[in-house]
């Protein structure tokens, strides 16, 4: 929570550009779609220039955001190469793992970029989908270390990610079986695989 508050200015000015890129997306009946498009990309574009500013005024190198933007691919292709396979949410397991291994500030950069990647592939509303990487991201950060140490609450967000991705994509969320297996998938891979990742991620000096 004190990492959340110490950059609560910069999480301030993300929001603000995420609204207006909304708005702008949204307003009126501007038959033109590209414009929409490049306005959005245009805030998207400024929202990962204020990370990596703050990456660097944080005293954290280069090596680690080149790590999490290479992650973040690995999640779009995940969700690329598994889309089919409607139970199967790999892309949230590695991005929980990031909140669990490298914390908040990687672990929403990581959702922000998998879901601009993800979009120019997957043909979905990419607004909602990047919003929702984001999110799973900064609560993954959020819980982090309480991840790291109860095993119990990795099964529970395993699952709760799930539900959340979907609700935030939607806008809503109705039950759906494959969103309960997908969760349990999740809850599994972070009890027996957690460990292992984390272990070898710490020995990384970054």
């Amino acid at each position: 929570m004190g990492e959340f508050l110490k950059m609560r200015k910069d999480y301030f000015t993300f929001i603000l550009i995420l609204v207006a890129a909304f708005m702008f997306s949204i307003a009126g009946k501007e038959p033109d779609d590209a414009v929409r498009i490049e306005g959005f990309i245009a805030a998207i574009i400024t929202l990962i220039l204020i990370l990596f500013r703050n990456f660097l005024a944080n005293g954290c190198k280069l090596d680690k955001f080149i790590l999490i933007t290479l992650l973040a691919v690995l999640v779009a292709l995940s969700k690329i190469i598994f889309s089919p396979i409607l139970f199967l949410y790999l892309d949230l397991f590695i991005i929980i793992l990031t909140g669990m291994i490298f914390g908040l500030q990687s672990a929403f950069l990581m959702g922000l970029i998998a879901g601009i990647v993800t979009s120019f592939f997957i043909k979905e509303n990419f607004l909602p989908q990047i919003i929702a990487y984001s999110v799973v991201g900064i609560f993954s950060g959020m819980s982090g270390k309480f991840l790291r140490m109860n095993k119990f609450l990795r099964i529970c967000f395993g699952i709760i990610s799930v539900i959340l991705f979907s609700y935030v994509k939607n806008f809503s969320y109705a039950w759906n079986i494959f969103d309960l297996i997908g969760g349990a998938i999740n809850s599994l891979l972070l009890l027996f695989t957690g460990d292992f990742f984390i272990k070898k991620f710490d020995a990384i000096e970054l």
